[in-house]
């Protein structure tokens, strides 16, 4: 059953008790205080409980106490001890000196009703529809967009530690099925623990590993033709992923670890959603990644999302965009980013649905330093192409007549001074046409404009709001899965906000947290 708030304030109990002001105004906590509403319209939330039972800690002060804790970076034991002892979060949270507050588990609680009932994204958009509100948020916005890494929770394991906390993953979902018992019960009584072996002895690790294999494929077996509930299942699909990943059969018998690193791996069996993620060629993570879209104009986040962390960054960029134009009625006239946005995948949408990209279409690159496409004269109309030192290639067209490359003859570039600073290839040089060439081209003449520099120089904005969300901890995820990072990441992106409006409406009641019933 859902508790509610009174409509008085106690935060100026705390100020009377001391006799003096506690926080600044400017600061977090005189912004949770002090918001319009003396609650967050705990009727918004009635959803998430049953209509009968004991009452709960109102959604409303459990919504400030999830804002303050994402500011401070608190844990869930140490948020119960400041609402506890902490006269700042008391004055905040509008606590009486002898109030507790919510304990650890019921924060816990909290937040999965939030996710479960599609609640997690409200807090962060009520604020949005207050700045809109206020003439804050403008009708037509131009949006900064960038992504970053964010470590995930869980442990990263290695090939036999996967399989084997797989295998007993499975296991333990298994215990109470009548016809699996006996065989969970008896691979959970092994030792949690890798092999004690020598483990620089190839053929004592190649034991090792064919031992973990064939017990977690005869727990595929022996479950294959048996009826599973969610939780069965889905800890059978794990084993069957981490099984096929990593390992490959060998002509002698037995499994060896495959060469390479399979395109999706899962690298966590406590978290499985984790992916092995790049941002730079040499900076590899593991976990998922944060998609920022900030005002170009107030610098407040106006979209967020959590991508796998293998997803190519802008993967939904369209769909998010078109969620906050409908979500607080604006027009993203422009949206700024860097080259991985400028791909036709993101491009071409952006095109069809009027919104202005800015973004650099990726230049060609080549080994070694040498002459790229760009350094060449390709004109498209007479289907020509001429090569840094004068000469002319021939076309190259596939079996439909279209342009597909230019070929230079062996002998041409055999006595070309120079060839080596062009290419290393005894059959003379080529250069491949992209079936987009000519909007290629049409890219590449824009981004010599001045105007279109100066727009795309507001780029490096939105990476001084990521830091900030950085500071409030958005680096690495407090919880396992992507949904509650996502929550993480909204309330996270909520408070940036508060801060933001703290600044530019100085001495003003901000915001109104109203939740509407369809946020």
């Amino acid at each position: 059953m859902m508790g509610e708030r009174s409509g008085s304030q106690q935060w100026s109990l705390v100020e009377g008790f001391l006799g003096r002001p506690i926080v600044p105004e400017d600061s977090i906590y005189h912004l949770v205080a002090h918001a319009k509403a003396a609650q967050f319209e705990d009727a918004a939330f009635a959803g998430m409980y049953a209509e009968q039972g004991r009452p709960s800690y109102p959604p409303s002060l459990m919504v400030k106490v999830l804002l303050l804790a994402f500011h401070d970076k608190t844990a869930d034991r140490e948020t119960e001890e400041r609402c506890r002892f902490d006269l700042r979060w008391k004055y905040a949270l509008g606590l009486g000196m002898t109030d507790d507050g919510p304990d650890y588990s019921t924060l816990s609680r909290f937040r999965s009703r939030l996710i479960a009932n599609q609640q997690a994204g409200a807090v962060f958009l009520s604020i949005l529809r207050w700045a809109r509100e206020q003439g804050v948020l403008r009708a037509k916005i131009d949006e900064l967009v960038d992504a970053t890494a964010v470590h995930g929770a869980g442990a990263v394991q290695d090939t036999l530690t996967l399989i084997r906390k797989a295998t007993r993953k499975l296991a333990r979902r298994l215990r109470q099925h009548p016809e699996h018992e006996d065989w969970a019960r008896a691979v959970l009584a092994q030792p949690d623990k890798k092999p004690e072996i020598d483990w620089d002895d190839k053929a004592a690790q190649q034991q090792a590993l064919n031992e973990l294999v064939r017990q977690g494929r005869e727990a595929l077996d022996r479950t294959a033709a048996t009826e599973l509930d969610d939780e069965q299942r889905q800890a059978r699909e794990l084993l069957e992923t981490v099984l096929g990943q990593d390992v490959e059969p060998v002509p002698e018998g037995g499994v060896r670890i495959r060469l390479g690193v399979a395109k999706d791996r899962v690298c966590s069996v406590t978290d499985p959603e984790m992916r092995h993620g790049h941002k730079t060629s040499s900076g590899r993570f593991d976990g998922h990644k944060a998609e920022i879209g900030m005002d170009k104009e107030t610098e407040l986040i106006t979209h967020v999302e959590i991508l796998a962390g293998n997803a190519t960054d802008g993967s939904h960029v369209v769909e998010r965009i078109s969620e906050c134009e409908q979500a607080l009625d604006v027009e993203v006239e422009r949206v700024t980013a860097d080259t991985t946005y400028g791909r036709p995948a993101v491009r071409e949408p952006m095109q069809r649905r009027g919104t202005e990209l800015v973004s650099p279409v990726p230049s060609p690159s080549n080994r070694g330093g040498l002459f790229t496409k760009d350094d060449f004269r390709i004109d498209l109309d007479t289907r020509s192409c001429t090569c840094p030192a004068g000469e002319q290639g021939r076309a190259r067209v596939n079996g439909l007549g279209q342009l597909v490359g230019f070929q230079f003859r062996a002998k041409q570039c055999a006595v070309c001074p120079l060839r080596a600073q062009c290419t290393t290839s005894r059959h003379g040089r080529q250069v491949e046409v992209h079936p987009d060439e000519a909007e290629r081209q049409r890219l590449r003449a824009e981004q010599a404009d001045p105007a279109w520099q100066a727009l795309y120089r507001q780029r490096p904005r939105i990476e001084g709001k990521i830091a900030e969300l950085v500071q409030h901890g958005m680096r690495r995820a407090r919880y396992l899965g992507r949904a509650k990072t996502l929550l993480q990441l909204f309330f996270t992106a909520a408070v940036v906000n508060l801060k933001r409006l703290g600044k530019l409406l100085p001495g003003r009641s901000v915001p109104c947290l109203a939740i509407s019933p369809n946020s």
